[in-house]
């Protein structure tokens, strides 16, 4: 039986729908990892500036062509879970042999993300373009089942870790364009990446 147990916070705050900020902190336990290791804290945080509310972009959106644009960047972390109970605990078979060995230190899968994006929209919103660059870090990852070298007097033996880490960057740009005329709608729209 698997026990969790999760705590949640946010605030936002907007100024003059021009400056926005959200904050975010998760708070979560699970009985999948080591006693010490069972809690992790995965905050996050995004701001935003709404351009098009600035008074000197209003001369630019009166003529109909820049409706919306948006300067945007956030940064969190979270946690993965996403492993079968009791790994870090010794098991035993029916003979009395031990297969795993423990692990006190198991813990929780981690990632950090960072992404800075601008967002734009014109014609009245009809063409909407999106720009994102981003970092992604997975560290402490979980290997459920990772082989003790026979030093111990058997190869079977076996133990959960969290070892190594994974990064991932890169940047994105996509397009669309949506008409309506009358009851006919239509929208297209593209990526690169």
């Amino acid at each position: 039986e698997v026990s969790k147990a999760s705590f949640f916070g946010k605030a936002n705050y907007s100024f003059d729908n021009r400056y926005l900020l959200d904050v975010t902190a998760r708070a979560h336990g699970s009985s999948k990892f080591a006693p010490g290791h069972r809690w992790g804290t995965f905050p996050s945080a995004a701001i935003a500036w709404n351009i098009q509310n600035e008074n000197f972009f209003k001369k630019i959106r009166s003529a109909n062509t820049f409706t919306n644009l948006k300067l945007r960047a956030s940064y969190g972390l979270i946690g993965n879970e996403n492993v079968d109970p009791y790994l870090w605990q010794e098991n035993v078979n029916d003979w009395g042999w031990t297969m795993r060995v423990p692990n006190p230190e198991f813990s929780w899968e981690k990632q950090k993300q960072w992404n800075i994006g601008l967002d734009l929209g014109a014609f009245n919103n009809r063409l909407s373009l999106t720009a994102e660059v981003y970092k992604k870090h997975s560290y402490d990852l979980i290997y459920d089942r990772f082989p003790v070298p026979p030093l111990t007097g058997s190869s079977s033996l076996e133990s959960a870790v969290n070892i190594g880490s994974v990064e991932n960057k890169g940047w994105e740009i996509s397009a669309q364009w949506s008409e309506k005329k009358g009851d006919f709608s239509y929208t297209i729209g593209g990526m690169l990446f």
